[in-house]
């Protein structure tokens, strides 16, 4: 005899977009409460932990000059 047991394939699925769709939804809502004109108000300092010449280096001075 079978024994029914959830599908844990669908289920993790239902389970992703539900996690997606909420993450989505609560970045577009904090996104609207900065005021852009302000923000920032000082200059933001980024501190790549890793080796220069990296993979990780190259974006943040990519990211930098933004």
């Amino acid at each position: 005899m079978r024994t029914l047991l959830p599908n844990t394939r669908a289920w993790a699925a239902r389970a992703a977009a539900f996690t997606f769709t909420l993450c989505t939804c609560a970045g577009l809502a904090a996104g609207q409460a900065v005021d852009p004109a302000r923000f920032p108000a000082k200059p933001i300092r980024l501190i790549v932990p890793f080796p220069p010449s990296g993979s990780n280096d190259i974006i943040a001075r990519f990211l930098a000059r933004e």
